[in-house]
């Protein structure tokens, strides 16, 4: 099976073209757009890069997988409307992946090859940890979403929502206590450091985890590939982006 995938919602899209046979997997090629303002110019061209690296044609793809964010309201937009352009013109499924559980799965993977080779095979040598994955939101705000995490098991406490940063750590440190699951806080995501100076002033422990932005666009991949696989990518037409904040022709509008 080969799946291509999109990351579009943060400062930073990426692309992945993977290759799935049986219990494997393999990544063929990935790129990056570092400039979101021209991700409507460049997607393509970048899509066909990808495809090019990869020595595959359009044909050959079996699905597609796009992370439906919270993010930038316009990139997601764009995005969307180009995979599901593809999907639909391809006559093949596309799979809509939240990006905030990509970014945890990416961290999970990121922090088991950092361990000593002798340990990767132990699964309880990653010790458990709250993580809070944070976003740009709108002046004041933040996208956030809190995960129990292991190296077995990736499990959504509290779903995508908008809240100060504050708000936010203040969350992840009562799932931490109801968990029983001690510091230091893991945060990440592109908002990671506006909450680690919170915690700079309090002189609470944190950790931040950073990820590459292909990295995310691999997850996003394999959690589309699986949806695929078992049949719960439906209709591209249905898959839609995770738009928690009005856009800012919507609040200039509303006058906030």
């Amino acid at each position: 099976m080969k799946i291509f995938a999109l990351e579009c919602g943060g400062a930073v899209a990426s692309l992945a073209a993977l290759e799935i046979w049986g219990d494997g997997a393999e990544l063929a090629a990935n790129a990056a757009i570092e400039e979101p303002r021209a991700l409507s110019r460049l997607v393509m061209a970048r899509f066909d890069t990808v495809l090019e690296e990869a020595g595959w044609k359009i044909e050959d793809l079996n699905g597609l997988a796009i992370g439906v964010g919270p993010g930038s309201w316009t990139s997601l937009r764009i995005g969307l409307s180009t995979f599901k352009t593809l999907a639909q013109t391809l006559s093949i499924p596309l799979a809509g992946v939240p990006t905030f559980d990509a970014i945890a799965s990416a961290t999970i993977r990121a922090r088991l090859e950092t361990l000593p080779r002798r340990k990767k095979s132990k699964i309880l040598d990653l010790e458990p940890r709250i993580a809070l994955v944070l976003a740009p939101c709108r002046p004041g705000a933040l996208y956030g979403k809190i995960f129990e995490m292991s190296a077995d098991s990736l499990a959504p406490m509290q779903a995508e929502w908008i809240a100060p940063a504050k708000m936010h750590l203040d969350g992840a440190y009562s799932q931490g206590l109801a968990s029983e699951i001690e510091p230091p806080l893991l945060l990440c995501g592109e908002a990671a450091g506006e909450a680690a100076q919170l915690l700079e002033a309090r002189g609470e422990a944190y950790e931040i985890a950073e990820v590459a932005p292909e990295a995310i666009a691999l997850e996003i991949a394999l959690a589309g590939a699986a949806q695929i696989v078992a049949g719960e990518a439906g209709s591209p037409l249905e898959v839609a982006p995770l738009y928690l904040a009005p856009s800012h022709a919507e609040r200039h509008l509303a006058g906030f």
